[in-house]
This record gives structure tokens, C-alpha cells and sequence, in this order.
């Protein structure tokens, strides 16, 4: 299905074509009548152009504007998680006691008690996106987090999930994971505060890193508006 100004365009051009086939040219000023073409095609071509720009600019903005608000309700989540460590860690405790949240294993992360699991030696080539990776042979996830009690970790890490993630799932949970390896490097962790600063360091880690995210994506569409703005005015 043609655009109209597609069709104005091809309109355009026919009656262009007529006006040199119909008429002797000898007493024409070849020059206007060329003139008069390429303004009449540009002009139109412009608005066509427009058109369509502006039909995909619009599903573009869409999808960023709707990316920056899963990013806010995910900051928000976020928020509600860090008042409740905070505020109700005895809560807490009675519900990251349950065994469901004996092990983890998912996005190349490992939390478990159990010493068996060895991690694996990366090289990553996207410059920490881990969307390019060079694993060794040996191991079984990227990063494995082992604790005499993984069960706090766990329970957050299945908080985050629910709350929402940024689109490279790999990325943010080795981001978590780092985290919490850099805290556990530090701390023993064997008291209730302890433990609770470990889930603050990394729900920490998580809303810094929805944060970069979303303010990458609204400086894409900033960018992205004073493009077509200057477009739109030539």
C-alpha cells in the first residue's frame, strides 16, 4: 500500500514526463523546466521522507519510552526491597529459611554450601557486556559463590529477579555476583548485621547498574530527538 505522498510523488513525475513528451521543447527553457522537476520531486521526497521517519521514529520512542519505565517500576522495587532490609531484616530471616532457597544456578552463577562446584576461568571480550566470552573447559559456572549459609544471597537474588533485571541477564547477575564476592572477601559474615549489609552491598550494586542502564537508554533517545528535530527543520 503506497504512502499519499508516495503517490503525490509518482503523480509528480508523470505529469513531468507528459509536459516533455507533449510539448515542443525547442521554445522551452530546458533549465526551468529541470527546475521545476527537482523541486517538485525534492519537496515531496522531503515529506515522504518525513512520513516515514516519523511513523518509525514513533514506534522507536515507543519502545524507549517503555524501556525507561520498566526501568523506573524496577528502581521502585528496588527501593521497597532496600526499606525492607532495613527495616524488617527478623522478617526477612524467617523467609530466606526456607529451602527453596538452598541453591542457585542460573546465568552462569553458582550459590550453594557445597565445595564441589569449581568456577571457571573467562576471558571476556565485550568489554564486561560477557556477551563475548572464552570459558576454559573446566569448572561449572562463571562465578560460584560459596557460603557456610548461601541462603540470605539466594533469597535476594531471587528478589532481584522478580523485581526485573536489565536486558543482558548475564551481565547483571555477574555484576551481583562480583559484589558479593567483594563484600565476602571482607566480611565473615557470620552476624545477622553482617549479613544484612552484604544484601544492601548488593542490591547496591544492582540499582547502580538499572541506573547506568537507564540513563544509557535516555541519552540514546535524547540523542535520537535533536537528530530528527534537525532533520526535520531542513
Amino acid at each position: 500500500m503506497f504512502h499519499p505522498a508516495l503517490r503525490q510523488l509518482n503523480n509528480i513525475k508523470s505529469k513531468i514526463e507528459n509536459l516533455v513528451q507533449e510539448h515542443d521543447l525547442d521554445g522551452l527553457n530546458h533549465k526551468t523546466v529541470e527546475e521545476y522537476q527537482n523541486n517538485a520531486v525534492d519537496t515531496v521526497w522531503h515529506q515522504l521522507m518525513i512520513a516515514i521517519h516519523t511513523k518509525e521514529l514513533n514506534k522507536s520512542l515507543s519502545e524507549y519510552h517503555e524501556t525507561i519505565e520498566r526501568f523506573n517500576r524496577t528502581l521502585q522495587e528496588y527501593q521497597k526491597l532496600n526499606e525492607k532490609i532495613l527495616n524488617r531484616f527478623s522478617l526477612i530471616k524467617t523467609l530466606y529459611n526456607h529451602q527453596r532457597y538452598n541453591h542457585w544456578r542460573g546465568a552462569s552463577v553458582i550459590i550453594t554450601s557445597d565445595s564441589h562446584y569449581l568456577e571457571r576461568t573467562t576471558f571476556d571480550l565485550s568489554g564486561g557486556n560477557r556477551t563475548v566470552l572464552f570459558r576454559s573447559a573446566e569448572g561449572h559456572a562463571d562465578y560460584v559463590i560459596r557460603m557456610d549459609n548461601p541462603r540470605p544471597v539466594i533469597w535476594l537474588f531471587h528478589q532481584l529477579r522478580n523485581a526485573g533485571t536489565c536486558n543482558n541477564k548475564h551481565h547483571f547477575y555477574a555484576c551481583i555476583a562480583e559484589a558479593a564476592k567483594y563484600y565476602l572477601a571482607r566480611h565473615a559474615c557470620e552476624t545477622d548485621s553482617e549479613i544484612q549489609q552484604l544484601l544492601l552491598h548488593c542490591l547496591g550494586a544492582a540499582e547502580k547498574l538499572i541506573t547506568e542502564n537507564k540513563q544509557f537508554v535516555q541519552s540514546e533517545l535524547d540523542e535520537i530527538n535533536s537528530v530528527f528535530e534537525e532533520y526535520s527543520t531542513h
